[in-house]
């Protein structure tokens, strides 16, 4: 069914009558396309340079934060693509005769850090949930 106007306005009163374990308080996380937008500009414009070296590093925080926001859908595999791909100047045109070897470098002709993120994006995130999913 369709949410009520009151209902989208999330106020105390209307969410007091959902059938909800109110005793869970609110997160500390900002959600929504504006904060999405915000996170993967901070990953494109600082964390990306050093992905592709220190990913598995927990430590050194250089992991891009989408996964709520693409969990929730407040931005999408095909927003975050875009974006790096024009961030590196890449266009469709490079694959024309690119042959599919298996590897994870070199597919996309892009730098190494943008290839490494692509490989966890689009071949762990999205190939592993529609292979598990099916």
């Amino acid at each position: 069914p369709m949410a009520s106007d009151d209902l989208l306005q999330a106020t105390p009163e209307v969410l007091a009558d959902l059938p909800l374990d109110h005793r869970v308080g609110p997160a500390d996380f900002d959600g929504g396309m504006q904060a999405a937008d915000k996170t993967l500009k901070q990953f494109l414009n600082v964390r990306l340079e050093r992905y592709a070296e220190e990913r598995n590093l927990p430590e050194e925080e250089v992991t891009s934060g989408l996964s709520p926001y693409l969990h929730f859908g407040h931005i999408s595999v095909h927003e975050v693509f875009k974006r790096l791909a024009d961030r590196e100047h890449w266009d469709i045109e490079k694959l024309r005769d690119q042959k599919a070897t298996g590897k994870r470098a070199g597919w996309w002709q892009m730098s190494e850090t943008a290839e490494g993120f692509l490989d966890e994006l689009i071949t762990w995130r999205e190939l592993g949930y529609n292979m598990c999913w099916q």
